[in-house]
């Protein structure tokens, strides 16, 4: 409905505006018919000379009978005294007497001057004040006419800018929309991977403390088996296999439970195959408490634990009883393990302490959400006929194996087919063995920790670049909130101004109206005015002449005064516009009127109102707004800032300018090439003759951005290799004389086995042998490290102690493997 209700209001807009323009078309047609009207009718006054005005007097004086001229007299208040005496002399056309010549004569034409002069009078005032007032409504006229294509320009622009921001504002809603979308999941999958990961990093931290245990509990043990109880089986006798029974888990685990603890205070620790109810055949300890941590330990990790110590233990993986017979071989990864903890027997969990149903349950769920139909189907059968074997009782198998020599196995365990896994050995088999088992262990443990320590930083990791992507995209959801919220005020501002701007026009047609009547008015006020004067003067000229036309007058003809126009060109306005404009005029006199009898000159000076009109009004602007956000982050966006219009201009006032504007921002391409640094130094060369290797590197300066290039470490514009050191070396072997110190680390761990271990020594004397050892050449320094580091040798000179330090100084204890450590120690 929004969309809806936003189509319609500019399509009605769109209507509104073409009705508009046609009715502004034709307003224009007529006013520019009036302004035509106007210009001509002002000119005609503006560019009227004196001598038109004189050839337009005689010409009517000519045309003008002296009984028309008579009655103007009349009209104009003559005396009609004055008006008989005048007819009289006209009439009669004789020779006066001599006394009339300076008595009623004299007193006409006196009349007659006045009459001349007063006309005159009239028509310099209505040249002045017409020519200042047509004038100016002139100018008034145009500059509301102005006003009104001004104005409709500023309409057309503001609804050029409102549509423009109407769609930046409706752009950033919908990048608002779609950057809170993201925002959304990637803090959904943000606090999903990173509860994940510390999930993981809880179960690698449990489990790393699990295996301890087991290692720490069970490998201080590695010593010889102690005799064989006389009372127990006999040595190298086999036991009868144990027909199949059902117990309840309860009566299993209190009869192991008592069984395990009488054994381990007497025989300690051993390890035992057993095979669950399922056929399925698992290596486990007999120690409750450290079986027990075997159970807490991640389900992968305990399989693999598992896994592992079925092969250190048999050299192959564990097989019940049916696929010693040809069956199929179930391995731990697939089993699910009753494990006797000492206090009950458990299943084995998965990773997040949950049984495997929970959790097959949840894999489910997962894989119908993602589609995958058939595999949830097939899922959800297997888990049901597990959930079905769980519900049975618990069936033990016994397996058919023979007794340990020297061993007790209990009857609890026997009866879950649980036997001696290390078989009939001597003591020394046995403490081989075990050692075995304790290097297993210890790189489970070195697996654990290595994975602790990477989820650990994939966490950091995680976390930073959550953080940085957050920021980076809630800046940009900022970013587009500021331009809608920009937008939205300006389309208010814009509004606003577009609703004064129809008022304004609406005043400007109304004023543009009115000073046209006033015009129209004043025009046939002033034709009037010039009419009566014009009219006067001739009827006043016209007796004139005929009474000089007596041949008893003193002079004929009788010459009548002229003179030139007003200066208007060159008199200045004292203001350019207001109600206080005035011209100084003047005029010269040309031809000098017969004394006595020719009417006086008229005024040689006068002012006019000018430039009456309204004062130009200039525009007036703040000043630049900040530019929007950038609306690309990369690939070229844009951005705008604006003025606020503060006052409008008219009345030819000074234009706004540019009150917007537009920039490209952000250029740089979204997909950016790395930068690398110029190349390095060569490394030193890693041979002193025959021929040795150096290399030098440009390493990354700007990270690539986006789908960016940058060459791998090892390409040739990353990497050069060079021959270095090619002369021949000499016969014997070479000796380093370089002043370096050296810290050997000497790894005394289970990982490397003994024969490792043997080797790691001899190098050691080799390399301690080629070197010149001195305060001037080498010092050499050794640092053993399995389950935690220990300085063997400190930073010394002497060959001797440092070779004997290699060979007595270093135990193979087959520990754990604290490599980190030992760098950091070193």
């Amino acid at each position: 409905m929004k969309l809806f209700s936003l189509a319609s209001a500019f399509c009605l807009l769109a209507v509104g505006n073409g009705l508009r323009h046609r009715a502004q078309d034709t307003l224009q047609t007529g006013t520019k018919s009036e302004m035509e009207m106007v210009n001509a009718e002002t000119k005609s006054f503006v560019q009227l000379s004196v001598q038109d005005h004189y050839a337009a007097v005689n010409k009517q004086m000519e045309d003008m009978t002296t009984s028309e001229a008579i009655m103007e007299l009349k009209k104009r208040g003559v005396p009609d005294e004055l008006i008989e005496m005048m007819q009289e002399m006209i009439a009669e056309r004789k020779p006066l007497p001599p006394s009339n010549i300076s008595g009623s004569f004299k007193k006409v034409i006196d009349k007659i001057n006045e009459m001349i002069a007063y006309t005159q009078m009239e028509y310099d005032v209505a040249e002045l004040t017409c020519r200042g007032a047509l004038e100016d409504l002139r100018d008034e006229i145009a500059a509301e006419a102005s006003n009104m294509d001004l104005i409709q320009t500023q309409t057309g622009e503001t609804q050029s800018f409102l549509l423009d921001w109407n769609n930046r504002k409706e752009e950033a809603s919908k990048n608002i929309a779609r950057v809170e979308e993201e925002l959304s999941k990637h803090r959904t999958w943000c606090a999903s991977e990173i509860a994940a990961t510390e999930e993981s990093i809880r179960i690698y931290t449990d489990d790393y403390a699990q295996a301890r245990f087991v290692y720490d509990k069970t490998m201080s043990k590695c010593v010889e088996k102690k005799k064989n109880d006389p009372s127990s089986v006999a040595s190298g006798t086999e036991r009868a296999p144990e027909p199949a029974t059902t117990v309840s888990l309860a009566d299993f685990s209190a009869q192991l439970d008592a069984e395990i603890a009488e054994h381990t205070d007497a025989h300690g620790e051993v390890l035992l195959r057993c095979v669950n109810w399922m056929g399925r055949s698992f290596i486990t300890f007999q120690h409750p408490k450290v079986a027990k941590a075997v159970l807490t330990m991640s389900r992968r990790f305990r399989n693999k634990f598992h896994t592992r110590l079925s092969l250190m233990a048999h050299g192959e993986e564990p097989k019940t009883a049916a696929a010693a017979a040809g069956g199929v071989v179930a391995t731990p990864e697939t089993a699910k393990t009753p494990v006797a903890n000492g206090d009950k027997t458990e299943f084995n969990k998965n990773d997040n302490g949950k049984d495997d149903h929970a959790n097959t349950s949840t894999e489910i769920k997962d894989l119908e959400s993602n589609g995958k139909t058939q595999e949830a189907k097939a899922a959800q059968a297997d888990a049901s006929n597990e959930e079905k074997q769980k519900e049975s009782p618990l069936t033990i198998t016994t397996a058919s194996a023979t007794d340990p020599v020297g061993l007790i196995i209990p009857d609890a365990l026997k009866n879950a087919g649980c036997t001696d896994s290390m078989g009939n050995m001597t003591s020394e088999k046995f403490k081989e063995m075990c050692v075995k088992v304790k290097e297993a262990i210890g790189e489970l443990i070195d697996e654990v920790n290595n994975e602790l320590h990477k989820q650990q930083a994939y966490l950091a990791e995680t976390k930073q670049n959550c953080t940085h992507i957050e920021a980076d995209l809630s800046e940009e959801l900022k970013n587009y909130n500021d331009i809608k919220a920009t937008a939205m005020s300006r389309i208010a501002m814009l509004s606003s101004r577009l609703t004064a701007l129809q008022t304004d026009s609406r005043t400007a047609f109304a004023n543009y109206q009115k000073r046209t009547d006033e015009f129209k008015a004043k025009l046939a006020d002033c034709k009037t005015s010039f009419s009566q004067a014009i009219t006067g003067a001739c009827a006043a000229k016209k007796i004139k002449k005929e009474i000089s036309a007596i041949s008893v007058a003193p002079v004929n003809p009788i010459i009548e005064c002229q003179v030139t126009g007003w200066n208007e060109n060159e008199a200045q306005c004292s203001a350019a516009c207001g109600d206080k404009g005035i011209k100084q005029l003047s005029r010269k006199v040309t031809v000098e009127p017969t004394p006595v009898w020719g009417a006086p000159c008229p005024a040689l000076t006068a002012e006019r109102n000018c430039n009456r009109k309204t004062c130009p009004i200039d525009c007036v602007v703040g000043s630049w707004n900040p530019f929007t956000p950038c609306s690309a982050k990369c690939n070229t966006g844009t951005r705008f800032r604006f003025k606020d219009i503060i006052t409008e201009p008219r009345y030819h006032g000074a234009a706004c300018g540019d009150v917007e504007n537009l920039e490209f921002c952000n250029h740089e391409a979204c997909d950016q090439d790395c930068a690398l640094y110029p190349w390095t130094e060569f490394t030193p060369c890693d041979r002193a003759c025959g021929t040795g290797m150096k290399y030098r590197r440009r390493n990354i300066q700007v990270e690539k951005k986006g789908q960016g290039y940058c060459p791998p470490i090892l390409d040739n514009r990353r990497f050069e290799l060079a021959k270095c050191n090619t002369q021949q070396c000499p016969e014997a072997k070479p000796v380093c004389q370089s002043k370096v110190d050296i810290v050997l680390l000497m790894d005394t761990s289970g990982s490397i086995g003994q024969d490792g271990f043997a080797a790691s020594k001899q190098f050691a004397t080799d390399f301690i042998n080629q070197m010149k050892l001195g305060p001037d050449g080498v010092a050499i320094g050794m640092v053993a490290f399995s389950d935690k580091p220990y300085i063997v040798t400190p930073l010394n000179y002497t060959k001797e102690t440092i070779l004997k330090d290699v060979e007595e100084g270093f135990l193979w204890d087959a520990g754990l493997t604290a490599t980190a450590s030992a760098l950091s120690m070193a």
